[in-house]
């Protein structure tokens, strides 16, 4: 499971840079193969929103319910800002609200901030292996801790901080006005 999940986030991941790509060009080129994405992507931006904070939460509750890995300090913060996208979402959903895209976009941009944050602490504790993993709080849990490492870059963090930018990515499309 853990490596489908990481396989999961290697597809966002792709699909993040290839986002990121196209905007870069469509500064300088009006790309029209992008508008029908762009119209898909509306039309199902609230399933869309709903699905990648679902994949993120049920993904962590497995790491921690299932595996019993203890999230550390910085992965609570990171819950904080995702489980509530899921039932926003969900009750978007049934009244057909539009305009969720609004209130996920705050969340999403601390919780990537966060990811990058612990991201980061992890990276360096691999970098330097002769610190000690000192636990971050009272759970004994140390941040920069990687109980997985994918792919050679894609750790729990690295996990949430992809599904934090998707969300966003999809937030924003769903936003713009339409061409």
């Amino acid at each position: 499971m853990v490596t489908v999940l990481a396989v999961l986030t290697l597809i966002a991941d792709i699909i993040i840079v290839l986002a990121v790509l196209a905007w870069v060009v469509e500064r300088f080129h009006r790309l029209a193969f992008l508008h029908p994405i762009k119209r898909l992507i509306r039309k199902y931006s609230l399933e869309l929103l709903f699905i990648i904070p679902l994949i993120a939460t049920l993904g962590s509750l497995y790491l921690s319910e299932i595996k019993g890995w203890t999230p550390c300090k910085l992965c609570w913060y990171q819950r904080i800002f995702m489980y509530p996208q899921v039932i926003l979402v969900a009750t978007a959903l049934v009244r057909k609200a539009k305009g969720i895209a609004s209130y996920l976009i705050p969340l999403s941009l601390i919780g990537a901030l966060i990811s990058t944050l612990h991201y980061t602490e992890q990276i360096r504790a691999r970098l330097a292996p002769l610190d000690p993993l000192v636990p971050c709080d009272l759970s004994g849990v140390s941040c920069a801790a990687t109980p997985i490492f994918h792919f050679g870059y894609i750790t729990i963090p690295a996990m949430a901080f992809s599904a934090f930018v998707l969300i966003l990515i999809v937030a924003l499309v769903s936003k713009s006005k339409s061409e």
